[in-house]
């Protein structure tokens, strides 16, 4: 522990204090109107011979109480924690030379129960004939606040000490020498490889020299001066060198410390750094996943064109010459052959058309060309093809619109191609009653839109089924026994062209009982600025 050895000054001034105090000719409103404890206990007796007014403003205990407690007093205010440094500082007065006062830190009980800590110094200043002290003087303040902070500068201490990341802390530019170190972690040792001992002290441009290596681009110390020097306090990501001379990614933030009263000046700096190695392979590795990927997707799209183009062109001979047969057949065996080859093809091209559409999409190669058109109006071409090609169907299929000049902008052929899909699927679906259209509007959030809704009443969906409904290749009934026929495409590919038209499409379905498709496109409220624009949309999917 430390000690304090008193000037002969001071010796003179406090033993006349001793003598005024014992004899009591010292005013006491001096000795109370001190900002600290004073006492002086007597040996002797165990007890205090004198306390001032100060005890009972940090204690609630008044003078007389402490007097009364005696020797007690230890053992009842005095923290049992604290009991050992009492006793050690007890022993260092017994051995102290004359004047030498003794420190001591620790807790004692307040009346309410509550501790406080004080920090006093204890002098002896009369001893009995061989040698022990009979009397000591101490003074004591209170640290509680002080003690505090310091625990809790202790903790960050020990948080910084034991962070994985490297923490190096310089003062600032000093008459034109570089920062100096003053501070770093053991992160900062093990991350670079350089003992704490060796660079504490020590001016950054020095530590650049010392480990700067052949390309001081590399030097940890270097890179952190040059963006000192430059007031850089963004991150920094640079190829580091360890003292063993292995390289490893680093991220680098630096912050300038400025205090309240440095007068905006900077006192010192912190530098973090943490390796980040893994997460730039990770980052490599992602980048060249991704490349073989839009690789394999160009080389997928190009081989389902070329397919396209390789079975389109034979299939439309095969349609054309059996739909020719067909026609001319009179033989009813024949004819049914004839219809199943046409059904089959039929089947087999809208199969490709999908899976065709569905490539374009995914490699971005759909041409969008909006403009504005009348919905309400536009609906009625395409009903009439549909109607055109379920004309042999026993379901109802009728067209139905609420309101007239709904605009929105639209690209025709897309908006054709979405109804087309969501009418299909609903035929297929449906065994008995009927598929309608009805096109209507509805204000969602101050603003108008144009909804279409596919309503059938077929067998219809469950919750479950409804949430993996515009998912590819996903069907009502999947696998071998399926019971429906396609690919589980039209209605992805449905969503996704709603989505480039900028609307919405969502479903209502309750099971054995039907369902409802509806599309929300947005309605353009003045008309008298109509356009048309065409972009080239290219979607990473």
């Amino acid at each position: 522990m430390r000690t304090i050895y008193l000037t002969d000054k001071n010796k003179k001034l406090e033993t006349r204090f001793n003598e005024l105090a014992r004899s009591k000719s010292l005013p006491k409103k001096i000795l109370d109107s001190t900002d600290s404890l004073i006492y002086i206990y007597d040996f002797v007796n165990q007890k205090n011979a004198f306390v001032n007014n100060k005890i009972f403003d940090l204690t609630g205990y008044t003078p007389e109480e402490i007097r009364e407690f005696g020797y007690k007093f230890f053992t009842e205010l005095i923290h049992q924690d604290d009991f050992p440094n009492i006793a050690e500082s007890i022993e260092k007065l017994y051995n102290a030379r004359d004047g030498e006062s003794v420190r001591s830190i620790y807790r004692i009980r307040k009346k309410d129960g509550e501790y406080i800590w004080l920090k006093s110094r204890d002098v002896v200043f009369e001893r009995d004939e061989y040698g022990d002290p009979t009397y000591i003087l101490g003074i004591a303040v209170e640290i509680t606040k002080l003690k505090e902070a310091v625990d809790k500068l202790d903790i960050l201490e020990q948080a910084v000490r034991n962070i994985d990341e490297s923490i190096i802390i310089t003062d600032a530019e000093n008459n034109g020498k570089f920062p100096k170190v003053l501070y770093v972690n053991a992160g900062f040792e093990n991350l670079i490889g350089i003992k704490h001992e060796e660079v504490i002290n020590e001016h950054l441009d020095d530590l650049s020299i010392r480990y700067g290596f052949k390309d001081k681009s590399k030097c940890l110390f270097n890179i952190i001066s040059e963006n000192i020097l430059k007031n850089n306090t963004n991150k920094i990501e640079a190829i580091l060198k360890r003292k063993c001379g292995n390289e490893f990614f680093s991220e680098i933030s630096i912050s300038p410390v400025i205090r309240n009263d440095s007068n905006g000046k900077v006192v010192n700096y912190i530098m973090i750094q943490r390796d980040i190695s893994l997460r730039k392979q990770a980052e490599a590795d992602m980048m060249k996943a991704k490349r073989q990927a839009e690789e394999l997707n160009k080389l997928k799209s190009n081989f389902i064109s070329m397919m396209s183009h390789e079975i389109r062109t034979p299939l439309t001979g095969i349609m054309g010459f059996a739909e020719l047969l067909n026609n001319d057949l009179k033989n009813t065996d024949y004819k049914d052959m004839t219809e199943n080859i046409l059904n089959s093809s039929n089947r087999l091209m809208e199969t490709l058309n999908l899976m065709f559409y569905m490539n374009n999409l995914d490699s971005g190669n759909i041409e969008v060309s909006f403009e504005s058109v009348n919905v309400s109006s536009y609906i009625h071409k395409i009903f009439e093809e549909l109607y055109f090609v379920h004309r042999n169907s026993h379901l109802n299929f009728d067209l139905k619109v609420t309101e007239e000049n709904l605009f929105s902008n639209i690209d025709k052929k897309i908006f054709e191609v979405i109804i087309t899909n969501l009418v299909s699927n609903a035929f297929k679906f449906t065994n008995e009653g009927s598929v309608n259209i009805k096109v209507t509007s509805e204000e969602k959030f101050d603003k108008k839109y144009c909804v279409v809704k596919v309503i059938d009443t077929g067998i219809g969906m469950d919750e479950v089924q409804q949430k993996l409904i515009f998912d590819e290749f996903r069907q009502l009934s999947e696998g071998y026994n399926r019971f429906f026929e396609g690919t589980g495409l039209g209605l992805t590919i449905a969503k996704r062209l709603v989505e480039l038209l900028h609307g919405e499409i969502k479903v209502e379905s309750k099971l054995g009982v039907g369902s409802i498709f509806s599309i929300s496109i947005p309605v353009i409220e003045n008309n008298s600025h109509l356009f048309a624009t065409t972009e080239m949309l290219h979607w990473d999917f």
